[in-house]
Protein backbone atom coordinates (compact mmCIF):
# COMPACT_ATOMS: atom_id res chain seq x y z
CA UNK A 1 0.00 0.00 0.00
CA UNK A 2 1.13 3.52 -0.33
CA UNK A 3 2.32 5.35 2.83
CA UNK A 4 0.03 8.31 2.27
CA UNK A 5 1.52 10.76 4.91
CA UNK A 6 4.87 10.37 3.52
CA UNK A 7 3.28 11.43 0.06
CA UNK A 8 1.06 14.22 1.73
CA UNK A 9 4.15 15.76 3.27
CA UNK A 10 6.06 16.08 0.18
CA UNK A 11 7.28 20.15 -0.50
CA UNK A 12 10.39 20.24 -2.33
CA UNK A 13 11.05 19.66 -6.31
CA UNK A 14 13.63 17.06 -5.99
CA UNK A 15 11.89 14.88 -2.70
CA UNK A 16 8.50 15.15 -4.77
CA UNK A 17 10.15 13.73 -8.59
CA UNK A 18 12.05 10.60 -6.27
CA UNK A 19 8.27 10.23 -4.39
CA UNK A 20 6.61 10.13 -7.52
CA UNK A 21 8.97 7.40 -8.97
CA UNK A 22 8.31 5.02 -5.43
CA UNK A 23 4.60 5.93 -6.53
CA UNK A 24 4.04 4.35 -9.68
CA UNK A 25 6.30 1.50 -8.93
CA UNK A 26 3.79 0.68 -6.21
CA UNK A 27 1.17 0.73 -8.82
CA UNK A 28 0.19 -2.97 -10.98
CA UNK A 29 2.92 -4.61 -8.76
CA UNK A 30 3.25 -8.34 -10.54
CA UNK A 31 3.50 -9.72 -6.78
CA UNK A 32 -0.30 -9.60 -5.77
CA UNK A 33 -2.09 -11.87 -4.52
CA UNK A 34 -6.09 -12.68 -4.69
CA UNK A 35 -6.56 -11.18 -1.16
CA UNK A 36 -4.90 -7.81 -2.12
CA UNK A 37 -7.18 -7.85 -5.48
CA UNK A 38 -10.43 -8.56 -3.60
CA UNK A 39 -9.16 -5.29 -1.11
CA UNK A 40 -9.52 -3.32 -3.98
CA UNK A 41 -12.67 -4.17 -4.54
CA UNK A 42 -13.68 -3.70 -1.61
CA UNK A 43 -12.26 -0.45 -1.31
CA UNK A 44 -13.41 0.67 -4.85
CA UNK A 45 -17.07 -0.11 -3.87
CA UNK A 46 -17.08 1.73 -0.63
CA UNK A 47 -15.71 4.81 -2.59
CA UNK A 48 -18.51 4.28 -5.19
CA UNK A 49 -20.99 4.25 -2.96
CA UNK A 50 -19.45 7.66 -1.27
CA UNK A 51 -19.97 9.43 -4.50
CA UNK A 52 -23.17 7.92 -5.54
CA UNK A 53 -24.55 9.34 -2.25
CA UNK A 54 -22.84 12.31 -2.04
CA UNK A 55 -25.75 15.43 -2.19
CA UNK A 56 -23.06 17.86 -4.35
CA UNK A 57 -22.82 14.48 -7.00
CA UNK A 58 -26.34 14.02 -8.05
CA UNK A 59 -25.50 13.72 -11.59
CA UNK A 60 -23.18 10.90 -11.28
CA UNK A 61 -25.75 7.97 -11.30
CA UNK A 62 -26.70 9.23 -14.49
CA UNK A 63 -23.57 9.75 -16.25
CA UNK A 64 -22.53 6.07 -15.27
CA UNK A 65 -25.87 4.88 -16.23
CA UNK A 66 -24.73 6.14 -20.19
CA UNK A 67 -21.27 5.37 -19.52
CA UNK A 68 -19.42 2.99 -21.98
CA UNK A 69 -17.04 2.12 -19.16
CA UNK A 70 -16.42 3.43 -15.69
CA UNK A 71 -13.16 3.35 -13.58
CA UNK A 72 -12.91 3.66 -9.80
CA UNK A 73 -9.86 4.58 -8.04
CA UNK A 74 -10.33 4.04 -4.45
CA UNK A 75 -7.53 6.35 -3.46
CA UNK A 76 -5.28 8.25 -5.66
CA UNK A 77 -2.88 10.25 -4.44
CA UNK A 78 -1.16 13.56 -5.77
CA UNK A 79 1.34 15.78 -3.93
CA UNK A 80 4.64 18.14 -4.81
CA UNK A 81 5.46 21.88 -4.95
CA UNK A 82 6.54 22.97 -8.75
CA UNK A 83 6.87 18.98 -9.74
CA UNK A 84 3.97 17.09 -8.82
CA UNK A 85 3.26 13.21 -9.61
CA UNK A 86 -0.03 10.89 -8.50
CA UNK A 87 -0.44 7.62 -8.55
CA UNK A 88 -2.69 4.84 -7.37
CA UNK A 89 -5.11 1.59 -8.22
CA UNK A 90 -8.05 1.30 -10.34
CA UNK A 91 -10.59 -0.91 -11.62
CA UNK A 92 -12.69 -0.91 -14.41
CA UNK A 93 -15.86 -1.91 -15.74
CA UNK A 94 -17.26 -1.87 -19.26
CA UNK A 95 -20.91 -2.19 -19.93
CA UNK A 96 -21.99 -5.57 -21.85
CA UNK A 97 -23.90 -6.46 -24.91
CA UNK A 98 -26.96 -7.18 -22.80
CA UNK A 99 -26.66 -3.83 -20.56
CA UNK A 100 -25.11 -5.32 -17.65
CA UNK A 101 -21.81 -4.26 -16.30
CA UNK A 102 -18.64 -6.81 -16.60
CA UNK A 103 -16.16 -7.97 -14.00
CA UNK A 104 -13.81 -5.44 -13.04
CA UNK A 105 -10.30 -5.57 -14.42
CA UNK A 106 -7.21 -3.72 -12.57
CA UNK A 107 -5.10 -0.88 -13.66
CA UNK A 108 -2.48 1.11 -12.28
CA UNK A 109 -2.67 5.06 -12.37
CA UNK A 110 0.24 7.23 -12.62
CA UNK A 111 1.75 10.37 -14.38
CA UNK A 112 3.48 13.63 -13.67
CA UNK A 113 3.32 17.02 -14.41
CA UNK A 114 4.56 20.40 -14.39
CA UNK A 115 3.08 23.60 -13.02
CA UNK A 116 2.01 25.55 -9.78
CA UNK A 117 1.09 22.92 -7.22
CA UNK A 118 1.13 23.21 -4.00
CA UNK A 119 0.25 20.81 -1.04
CA UNK A 120 -1.07 17.26 -1.12
CA UNK A 121 -3.96 15.66 -2.05
CA UNK A 122 -6.04 12.30 -1.57
CA UNK A 123 -8.95 11.72 -3.91
CA UNK A 124 -11.85 9.23 -4.39
CA UNK A 125 -12.13 9.64 -8.25
CA UNK A 126 -14.28 8.37 -10.88
CA UNK A 127 -14.03 8.35 -14.23
CA UNK A 128 -17.32 7.87 -17.11
CA UNK A 129 -15.92 6.46 -20.57
CA UNK A 130 -18.77 8.01 -22.81
CA UNK A 131 -17.78 7.59 -26.24
CA UNK A 132 -16.90 4.43 -28.67
CA UNK A 133 -13.33 6.48 -29.03
CA UNK A 134 -13.25 6.68 -25.23
CA UNK A 135 -13.89 2.92 -25.06
CA UNK A 136 -11.39 1.97 -27.80
CA UNK A 137 -8.97 3.85 -25.63
CA UNK A 138 -9.34 1.94 -22.76
CA UNK A 139 -10.10 -1.22 -24.26
CA UNK A 140 -5.64 -0.98 -24.82
CA UNK A 141 -3.14 -2.34 -22.49
CA UNK A 142 -2.58 1.51 -21.50
CA UNK A 143 -4.03 4.90 -22.30
CA UNK A 144 -3.32 8.49 -21.71
CA UNK A 145 -5.97 11.18 -20.48
CA UNK A 146 -5.35 14.51 -22.68
CA UNK A 147 -3.93 12.52 -25.78
CA UNK A 148 -6.27 8.95 -26.17
CA UNK A 149 -9.00 10.79 -25.08
CA UNK A 150 -9.99 14.37 -23.20
CA UNK A 151 -11.91 14.58 -20.68
CA UNK A 152 -13.41 17.10 -17.81
CA UNK A 153 -12.95 16.93 -13.62
CA UNK A 154 -16.01 17.28 -11.73
CA UNK A 155 -15.53 17.68 -7.92
CA UNK A 156 -18.04 18.37 -4.88
CA UNK A 157 -19.03 21.73 -5.03
CA UNK A 158 -18.33 22.35 -8.68
CA UNK A 159 -22.21 22.69 -9.35
CA UNK A 160 -22.64 18.95 -10.90
CA UNK A 161 -25.60 18.68 -8.36
CA UNK A 162 -27.32 21.54 -10.39
CA UNK A 163 -26.62 20.06 -13.74
CA UNK A 164 -29.94 18.85 -15.90
CA UNK A 165 -28.47 17.37 -18.85
CA UNK A 166 -26.00 14.26 -20.08
CA UNK A 167 -23.16 16.19 -21.35
CA UNK A 168 -21.29 13.65 -23.48
CA UNK A 169 -19.50 16.63 -25.57
CA UNK A 170 -15.88 14.89 -23.84
CA UNK A 171 -14.98 11.16 -23.94
CA UNK A 172 -14.47 10.42 -20.21
CA UNK A 173 -15.86 12.90 -16.97
CA UNK A 174 -14.18 12.77 -13.77
CA UNK A 175 -16.27 12.24 -10.88
CA UNK A 176 -13.98 13.53 -7.59
CA UNK A 177 -14.14 13.98 -3.64
CA UNK A 178 -10.80 15.70 -2.36
CA UNK A 179 -9.24 15.38 1.13
CA UNK A 180 -6.25 17.84 1.49
CA UNK A 181 -5.39 21.18 0.25
CA UNK A 182 -4.00 21.38 -3.84
CA UNK A 183 -4.04 24.41 -5.82
CA UNK A 184 -4.04 23.80 -10.04
CA UNK A 185 -3.16 20.79 -11.73
CA UNK A 186 -5.14 18.71 -14.37
CA UNK A 187 -5.88 14.92 -14.95
CA UNK A 188 -3.88 15.32 -17.96
CA UNK A 189 -0.65 13.36 -18.50
CA UNK A 190 -2.57 10.94 -16.54
CA UNK A 191 -1.34 7.12 -17.54
CA UNK A 192 -3.71 4.03 -16.93
CA UNK A 193 -2.26 0.95 -17.36
CA UNK A 194 -3.57 -2.45 -17.12
CA UNK A 195 -1.84 -4.33 -13.85
CA UNK A 196 -1.68 -7.91 -15.18
CA UNK A 197 -0.53 -9.05 -11.49
CA UNK A 198 -4.30 -8.46 -10.05
CA UNK A 199 -5.68 -9.82 -13.15
CA UNK A 200 -3.51 -12.81 -13.07
CA UNK A 201 -4.33 -12.67 -9.32
CA UNK A 202 -8.10 -12.53 -9.15
CA UNK A 203 -9.37 -14.45 -12.36
CA UNK A 204 -6.32 -16.89 -13.21
CA UNK A 205 -2.84 -16.75 -14.76
CA UNK A 206 -2.87 -15.04 -18.27
CA UNK A 207 -6.11 -13.15 -17.50
CA UNK A 208 -6.15 -9.96 -20.47
CA UNK A 209 -8.13 -6.51 -19.18
CA UNK A 210 -10.13 -7.77 -23.01
CA UNK A 211 -10.57 -10.84 -21.70
CA UNK A 212 -12.82 -9.32 -18.48
CA UNK A 213 -14.18 -7.43 -20.76
CA UNK A 214 -16.11 -9.99 -23.13
CA UNK A 215 -18.09 -11.28 -20.28
CA UNK A 216 -15.15 -14.24 -20.40
CA UNK A 217 -14.07 -13.91 -16.71
CA UNK A 218 -15.90 -13.55 -13.21
CA UNK A 219 -15.22 -13.69 -9.49
CA UNK A 220 -18.07 -13.66 -6.67
CA UNK A 221 -16.15 -11.58 -4.66
CA UNK A 222 -17.04 -8.72 -7.13
CA UNK A 223 -20.53 -9.05 -7.31
CA UNK A 224 -21.13 -6.45 -4.32
CA UNK A 225 -19.86 -3.85 -6.82
CA UNK A 226 -21.52 -5.19 -9.86
CA UNK A 227 -24.94 -5.07 -7.97
CA UNK A 228 -23.93 -1.19 -7.11
CA UNK A 229 -23.63 -0.11 -10.60
CA UNK A 230 -25.91 1.73 -12.05
CA UNK A 231 -27.94 0.58 -14.90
Amino acid sequence: MIDRRKFLRLTGASTAGLALSGTLAACGSNTSTPSDAQLLVDESRGALQTLLSSPELTQLPRYIRGAKAVLIAPELLRGGFIFGGRGGNALMLVRLADGNWSYPAFYGVGGGSFGLQIGGQVSQLVLTIMTDKGLRAVEQSSFTVGADLTGALFTLGAGVGASTGLNTNADMYAFSQNKGLFAGGTLDGTVISEDQGRNDAYYGFGTAARTIFLGQKSNPGADQLRNLMPR
